[in-house]
């Protein structure tokens, strides 16, 4: 569990970013009014690191002045001298700097045994120590900028207060590599456009069948392009976790630098064939679904009791008239069914329309937890 997640993207496929894209998306972020647009994960990410610079720096005087307050200084002049008084103000920094440390190595411990519970897809634990080394960094930034300046009143030179600058300007700039690697993965992932983000290692037993020793594998290897599954359907009851499922997926995508894209099904019917994206706009670009590796498709069937409230016969005609079909049948596609009791139907009908066979297109069964319940007492489990 403690490896890779077992997803990868072959690179022609892959999702490319330079430098001048991720400063027009910052832009945008940081200059766009949230009441109108909204939070991006874009604009999240920087936030964050924001806040861990700001955790790192804003302490340190804090607890400086609680120090001269509580005469403490007074104390450490009198036993040390002036000279042992100016080193000892750097214990603060360094011991505030440990605490974070080992706050960060136990949340990516406890992040490791929470995926590692009963869990069946393997965790990508590379990323959540890449994180927590990220979060560190910003966090001793701030700690290296105010250590800086508090050197810099020793030396009766007002240059010496260009110190705290260089010293912020030079981590800045080292500050855009890990910038680069996450800002591309949060905007690859912003523009798939899916409903959250939910990593496969957090996703909970619920898969019937095909078994979890078959199913995921497959999973894995549709999620990077490969295996026999061309296109997948998920089904199974309402809180099962399909829309889960389907968002994990794309987001490990997303997070190997893949194209994904999330739609509802009769959205997609709706403007499929359209020029232009209406849910795109210039504060979040979406990726075209037709530039897509991976199309998610929500809702084709979500499981109405009623078989008169939805005319599947009716859907898949609409299917087969759109004019951009044979696109469509290029991608790797995941349809989400709440029906069980036709979920066959659809894997021999999306075949047909999608000229595939009924094996290239995964069925995946999920169960939720009241089932779950309800069958293991039935069985005398529970």
């Amino acid at each position: 569990m403690a490896g890779s997640s077992g997803v990868t993207v072959p690179p022609d496929k892959q999702a490319r970013f330079n430098i001048l894209d991720l400063l027009k998306q910052a832009k945008t972020d940081l200059w766009a009014k949230e009441v109108q647009t909204g939070y991006t994960v874009t604009y999240a990410w920087m936030a964050n690191q924001l806040g861990h610079f700001a955790l790192g720096f804003i302490p340190v005087y804090f607890l400086i002045w609680l120090a001269l307050a509580s005469g403490l200084v007074g104390w450490l002049r009198t036993s040390f001298g002036e000279e042992g008084l100016r080193w000892s103000q750097f214990l603060i920094p360094v011991v505030w700097l440990l605490w974070f440390i080992n706050k960060e190595q136990g949340d990516v411990q406890e992040a490791i045994a929470d995926a590692g519970k009963a869990n069946v897809f393997p965790m990508d634990a590379g990323d959540v120590r890449r994180d927590a080394y990220t979060a560190v960094y910003f966090f001793a930034a701030g700690i290296a900028v105010a250590s800086a300046d508090l050197v810099a009143p020793w030396h009766n030179d007002h240059r010496w207060y260009w110190l705290p600058v260089l010293v912020f300007l030079a981590l800045f700039l080292i500050g855009m590599s890990p910038a680069y690697y996450w800002l591309s993965r949060k905007k690859c992932f912003q523009q798939a456009n899916l409903p959250y983000m939910f990593r496969l290692a957090n996703f909970p037993p619920k898969i019937a069948s095909p078994p979890a020793s078959d199913s995921v594998p497959a999973l894995l290897e549709f999620t990077s392009l490969q295996g026999q599954w061309k296109h997948l359907i998920i089904c199974g009851p309402l809180q099962s976790g399909k829309t889960t499922l389907a968002s994990a997926i794309g987001t490990e995508h997303a997070f190997a630098m893949g194209r994904a894209r999330y739609l509802g099904a009769f959205d997609f019917l709706q403007f499929a064939d359209l020029d232009h994206d209406p849910l795109a706009s210039p504060n979040q670009p979406l990726w075209p679904w037709q530039q897509s590796n991976i199309l998610i498709l929500d809702d084709l069937d979500p499981g109405f009791q009623d078989d008169n409230i939805l005319n599947r016969a009716e859907i898949l005609k609409q299917i087969g008239k759109l004019n951009s079909l044979n696109q469509l049948r290029s991608l790797r596609t995941v349809w989400l069914v709440g029906s069980e009791a036709h979920a066959e139907f659809w894997r021999t009908e999306l075949a047909r329309l999608l000229q595939t066979k009924p094996e290239e297109i995964g069925l995946v069964h999920l169960t939720s937890e009241a089932l779950q319940v309800k069958q293991a007492a039935a069985m005398g489990v529970a």
